[in-house]
């Protein structure tokens, strides 16, 4: 899916937001909704309130798919290059503690 960044996107139901493999140049906060994040035989379920994809910005590429559970929004955020998540924190600093608490949820 091509997502508009810095900006809302609405995402059907269904809708492969990412897939593995690919770069790994966005972050999401689910506004609405909820999305399905699986890779492995491993299903999580990021809702309203979290981000996704933040793990994967660090590694370089998306290590696991993520598909709209039900109608989404979301707002997305560019990452992209060698630093981008660094300059996603400095530069969105009201966004620090809900992109660690995201991540907990994962361990």
């Amino acid at each position: 899916m091509e997502l508009k960044e810095n900006t809302l996107n609405n995402v059907p139901e269904g809708t492969v937001i990412f897939e593995v493999g690919m770069v790994a140049d966005h972050i999401c906060a689910v506004l609405k909704g909820s999305v399905l994040m699986s890779a492995a035989g491993i299903r999580h379920i990021v809702k309203s309130g979290s981000m996704f994809g933040i793990a994967d910005a660090y590694n370089g590429s998306y290590r696991c798919e993520y598909k709209a559970m039900e109608n989404a929004l979301l707002y997305v955020f560019s990452v992209k290059g060698e630093d981008g998540m660094k300059l996603f924190l400095e530069k969105y600093v009201d966004y620090r503690g809900i992109s660690v608490a995201s991540m907990s949820r994962l361990t």
